[in-house]
């Protein structure tokens, strides 16, 4: 019988970055989850990882070591993560008081683009310029939030401690 010393239920981006960092310093996991692809909360979600959205030195602190950390985690786990920097656009619709959108964006860590529809629509041919008087662009991180769970499943570096991820019908 295997020994663990910690034991995380749920294989989402939760239980993925809590094992992620409990097996960084030398824990033995054991990921459970009820299927190999489940059908949870990160699935469900887009995938982004708004790195620009600190307003703290807290939040900025977690976004810039979340950013970072992404940067090299296919490297780190010898798999593809899927991530990418993409740029994020937000329309400004047409009603909108623009002065006061970009003044509520100055709060975070990275300051907005402000762009016209002609640039935005530049960066994304299917917008229709008519529908929005500007748009915000920021740098954005993405990952695939429907690949299945945890390719440090498959790494080397780190397989003989974080192996398991058991189908289970009920916990």
């Amino acid at each position: 019988m295997e020994n663990f010393d910690w034991i995380v239920v749920g294989a989402g981006i939760a239980g993925s970055a809590l094992g992620y960092e409990l097996v960084r310093v030398g824990f033995r996991v054991l990921l459970l989850d009820r299927a190999t692809a489940p059908n949870n909360a990160t699935r469900q979600s887009y995938g982004g990882i708004a790195y620009w959205a600190g307003t703290n030195d807290l939040t900025r602190s977690l976004c810039a070591e979340g950013i970072n950390i992404h940067r090299q985690l296919s490297d780190e786990l010898e798999a593809d993560t899927e991530f990418r920097e993409i740029d994020l656009l937000l329309t400004i619709g047409p009603d909108d008081d623009l002065n006061t959108i970009i003044n509520n964006h100055q709060i975070f860590t990275q300051k907005p683009e402000l762009l016209s529809p002609e640039a935005a629509c530049a960066l994304e041919p299917q917008l229709n310029s008519a529908g929005f008087q500007a748009a915000l662009r920021f740098n954005h991180g993405h990952v695939n939030a429907i690949a299945p769970p945890m390719p440090i499943k498959n790494s080397s570096k780190t397989s003989a401690a974080f192996i398991k991820s058991l189908k289970c019908s009920r916990f």
